[in-house]
């Protein structure tokens, strides 16, 4: 039988911020090297020869551009204090063309919006990679 006596600790309002809506993140620049898509590849058990070999990325390497990118358009809508709560939960992909070693990407997000669920709040990110001619690579 349990004796703790105490109360349920009172939780305070979270606001969330509507101005940061539709703000971009600065440009962030990335360097494809097909190092960093061999490591990705070994790093994900990906089977798939040409992803091992740093040849040409495997489809969900498009996260690792936007990645630096995210918490900061999250973060122009919930407040500072949630930051250490943020944790992902689902993306959807829009692919354009493969990413390939010696891509220069650049990749830049921004808040789409928020709903309350019975998890806690949720925040829709939009994420979008451009190769160096400014064609969009990813969504």
């Amino acid at each position: 039988m349990s004796t703790d006596t105490q109360a349920p600790r009172a939780t305070k309002p979270v606001t969330f911020n509507d101005d940061g809506i539709g703000e971009w993140t600065e440009d962030v620049v990335f360097e494809v090297t097909s190092e960093r898509i061999a490591e990705y590849a070994a790093a994900t058990n990906d089977p798939i020869e040409a992803h091992r070999k740093g040849e040409v990325a495997p489809p969900l390497f498009a996260v690792v551009p936007t990645f630096m990118s995210m918490a900061p358009a999250a973060m122009e809508v919930a407040p500072v204090e949630l930051l250490m709560k943020l944790v992902h939960g689902k993306q959807y992909f829009v692919f354009h063309r493969p990413i390939a070693p010696g891509d220069v990407l650049t990749a830049r997000a921004t808040a789409k919006g928020y709903d309350t669920v019975s998890t806690g709040t949720t925040v829709n990110i939009y994420c979008e990679t451009r190769d160096a001619a400014g064609e969009l690579v990813n969504e």
